[in-house]
């Protein structure tokens, strides 16, 4: 009788002693799917999405503030849309932002109470 030891993780090996005889396969790691590749993709998504709303606010809100000031109101357009239309965007783009960053915060929870622990002296 044969065992075999697979090697599913470059990182994390685990080591068997056995008397017996064993076989060593190896596993192409290219095919493996490891949950924290999965997470980092999902944390890659949160960030993406972020970082384009983050664009789209400054860039509304340089708008709004230079191009279209207070008290232009419905006279003065831009590609269509007056200044209160463009604060729809502005405000929309705004709320996807905070969920987004919600969601970041979320994603690094773990990360965040212990460096909140470790800056406050509380090691355990």
């Amino acid at each position: 009788m044969r065992y075999i030891i697979e090697i599913t993780d470059k990182n994390h090996i685990n080591h068997l002693i056995l008397k017996k005889p064993f076989l060593v396969r190896k596993i192409d790691h290219s095919n493996i799917q490891v949950k924290g590749l999965r997470k980092h993709k999902r944390n890659a998504l949160v960030d993406v999405i972020s970082f384009i709303c983050f664009l789209i606010l400054t860039s509304t809100g340089l708008l709004i503030h230079f191009v279209l000031p207070p008290g232009s109101g419905h006279h003065k357009v831009l590609m269509g849309m007056n200044r209160h239309e463009w604060g729809d965007i502005h405000f929309w783009f705004g709320l996807i932002f905070i969920i987004s960053i919600i969601g970041h915060l979320l994603q690094h929870q773990k990360w965040i109470s212990v460096t909140f622990r470790f800056k406050s002296g509380h090691q355990s």
